[in-house]
């Protein structure tokens, strides 16, 4: 809209005029500040430019003719959009397909041009909405207005990149749109420079019939360079590696090296490094595909480890196929730092001069960082400690199965070790597998069935404090008294029972119950020692019914080894325990010098001295000198405390301690050491069933007393920090 001068009858008094753009359809000037429709004056379309003056915080005035008469009107402030009072120049894209430039600043105007798709336009800021253009119609400028929507900005202060062409081809267009014609194409991979446009496009600079041109390229169409290369060591993978012309392993190959060949490159994209090489002594630019190097690690640690392979062989490059610099046997110690993930990097000489190498990884165990001190057993017969961390290399020392042993975490498959040698420190691997730190089970096999022990072992006279339903023949009681000289008494009312023990003539007997010609009578309620039944003597014999039980698999335990518990622990133990108290250290010693387990002596010794309470346990005086006995040594049925001093005073067992470990001998030459190293072999001797056909000798007749014996031992042992026990279980023939 234009204005004559005679707008002046405005009153402005100085106010800054300003335009802007009709947003209502139609637009109207009122005769007064008041939107009523009996009150306009003049109309305009939607998006007509009008100007105007500042009235108050609702209204503008401005100046109107109507038939040529001018008047005052004004405008509501909401129905117009103030333009921009400092416009911009931008540069933009096309989006729209045809991208109209209007008459006014409405979609509803006419079109005065219209664009394609990624035409590149150039306009300036003009409202919220619209930007104001030029366009030339018939060689006359008009002035027109582009939606904001129908166009994208290009980038204020664009940025200079490089990047990898990624289509095939990938073109540079003469509009940003990819139906607009192309100015130049590139293969994939070729090295292009470009400059930030816009969201979706790069503007750069090609030459056509040596006259330069502006086009663009499509932002998936290019992969950019980083920005702040960093410079890198790795290994070549492929057989060859190639480092190519451009980016596209479909390109020249520039230079090739061998696989594990150690390159240097800096990053360049997401799946190219740049490098340079030297072509007949010209540096040229070229790029490695990411999948056909591994980088080395940007922060090498420094390791130790062992040698693993025979020989190990320390190469040129990161390739077993290279050639090896060095080579070092199994079990060697090698200091080496980390470099990918399957090399080590190491230094070697050679005739004087240090070379880098490389391991494989597979070739060498690194070593535990930190290493911890372990104790644990042998179960090798015998068990090595190896000059080098390899089965192949010079023993240093040998140990016999089930030895206690000190070491440390070394690797995966090794611990280390000190050992003495003439008085000189040594330091040796054993392997882990020559080691335990759990219970070992050896099955000892003997040559007869459970039914032949259990038959050899009822000659044996089997006692028991169970209780049992016994009964006597009728016939041989006469007003409940025994009238024969010796009369069975059974397990029940028949010969085929087992005889559970006799009655001589005159005993009184108190009938139960009558059965037949048989009485029941009351015989095994005081719970003393009687014969036991053969299904109870089977419950004791059979190992079955123990070995699995926490407990009682004591019954089993090697007891020719020391349990590695310390006075103090046994101390503990012993408290409260009469004369026992405080001789830890004596059942320690005893142990030590006799070959028998510390434990297995306090158990004995707490069930024979009952808790250390016992006559022979507090001493007795015996020809003047007060003896001690505490296994009960030489205390027979017949005469225990007078035989039992009497042993002791011949033996010199004049205080607790030496009671202890003199007493120890008896057992471990008496039992221990000649076989019956278990409380189970000492009970039932099954060697001696297996030999001879007999009972052989036994510790006692109680079918319960290796039983009993376990629970002393299984709650000393509990006390300890951690232990491993050696048994020894039974099997007899199925």
């Amino acid at each position: 809209m234009t204005f004559s001068s005679k707008t002046s009858k405005v009153a402005t008094n100085n106010q800054v005029a300003y335009y802007g753009v009709a947003l209502q359809n139609p637009t109207h000037i009122y005769a007064s500040q008041s939107v009523q429709s009996s009150n306009i004056l003049k109309s305009y379309e939607q998006g007509s430019i009008l100007k105007y003056y500042k009235l108050n915080d609702s209204w503008y005035e401005t100046g109107v003719y109507i038939n040529g008469n001018y008047h005052i009107g004004y405008i509501h402030k909401s129905h117009v959009e103030n333009t921009i009072q400092n416009p911009e120049w931008l540069n933009g894209v096309a989006l729209k397909s045809s991208t109209p430039v209007y008459t006014k600043a409405s979609t509803s105007s006419k079109a005065l041009k219209s664009y394609p798709t990624g035409s590149i336009l150039k306009y300036s800021t003009f409202s919220n909405n619209w930007y104001q253009t030029g366009v030339y119609i018939n060689g006359v400028k008009k002035t027109g207005y582009i939606h904001k929507f129908h166009v994208e900005n290009a980038i204020q202060n664009p940025v200079w990149l490089d990047g990898v062409a990624l289509k095939s081809p990938t073109s540079v267009y003469t509009d940003a749109s990819t139906s607009s014609k192309a100015l130049k194409s590139y293969p994939t991979g070729s090295i292009l420079k470009y400059s930030t446009f816009s969201n979706n496009w790069y503007q750069t600079g090609v030459y056509i019939n040596g006259v330069k041109k502006t086009g663009y390229i499509h932002k998936s169409h290019v992969e950019n360079a980083i920005q702040n290369p960093e410079w890198l060591n790795g290994v070549a993978l492929k057989s060859p590696t190639s480092v190519y012309t451009d980016a596209s392993t479909s390109s020249k190959a520039l230079k090739s090296y061998p696989t594990g060949s150690i390159l240097t490159y800096s990053t360049f994209s997401n799946n190219w490094y740049e490098t340079g090489v030297y072509i007949n002594g010209v540096k040229k630019t070229g790029y490695i595909h990411k999948s056909h190097v591994e980088n080395a690690i940007q922060n090498p640690e420094w390791l130790n480890g062992v040698a693993l392979k025979s020989p190990t062989s320390v190469y040129t490059d990161a390739s077993i196929s290279s050639k090896a610099l060095k080579s070092y046997p199994t079990g060697s110690i090698l200091t080496y730092s980390t470099f990918s993930n399957n090399w080590y990097e190491t230094g070697v000489y050679i005739n004087g001069v240090k070379k880098t190498g490389y391991i494989h990884k597979s070739h060498a165990e690194t070593i535990t960082d930190n290493q911890k001190s372990l104790s644990g057993y042998g179960i090798k017969n015998p068990t090595k400690v190896y000059s080098l961390a390899s089965k192949q290399s010079k023993p240093l020392k040998v140990y016999n199965y089930g030895s206690k042993l000190k070491f440390k975490t070394f690797t995966k498959n090794w611990y280390e070790a000190t050992v003495y040698i003439n008085g000189q420190k040594h330091t040796g691997y054993i392997h882990t597998k020559d080691i335990t730190f759990e219970d070992i089970a050896v099955k000892t096999n003997y040559n007869l069935t459970l039914a032949d022990a259990l038959e050899i072992q009822k000659t044996a006279n089997p006692q028991t404090t169970n209780e049992y339903n016994t009964f006597v023949s009728k016939d041989w009681i006469n007003n409940n008294k025994v009238t024969a000289d010796v009369l069975n008494v059974r397990g029940g009312p028949s010969t085929s029972y087992w005889v559970v023990g006799q009655l001589t003539k005159g005993q009184h007997v108190t009938v139960l119950n009558e059965s037949g010609g048989w009485y029941q009578i009351e015989y095994t309620k005081k719970h003393q020692f009687v014969n036991a039944s053969p299904d109870d003597v089977l419950q004791y014999l059979n190992p079955n019914n123990f070995v699995n039980d926490k407990r009682q698999q004591f019954q089993f335990l090697d007891l020719s080894r020391n349990s590695a518990a310390t006075a103090s622990v046994l101390n503990k133990y012993l408290q409260g325990k009469g004369t026992l108290s405080g001789q830890g250290k004596a059942f320690i010693d005893a142990g030590n010098t006799h070959g028998i387990s510390d434990v297995y002596l306090i158990s004995h010794a707490i069930l024979e001295t009952g808790n250390g309470s016992s006559t022979l346990a507090t001493g007795v005086n015996y020809r003047g000198v007060t003896v001690y006995n505490m296994f009960g040594i030489g205390a027979y049925d017949s005469c225990p405390i007078d035989c039992g001093a009497k042993k002791a005073y011949e033996e010199g067992w004049t205080t607790p301690y030496k009671a202890i470990v003199g007493g120890a001998g008896f057992i471990g030459n008496s039992y221990i050491k000649s076989g019956l190293n278990t409380l189970y072999k000492m009970r039932w001797n099954p060697q001696a069933m297996d030999l001879t056909g007999a009972y052989g000798k036994q510790y006692a007749t109680d079918i319960g007393w290796a039983s009993k014996q376990v629970n002393s031992m299984y709650n000393l042992y509990q006390q300890l920090d951690s232990y491993v026990l050696f048994l020894d279980i039974p099997v007899y023939r199925r």
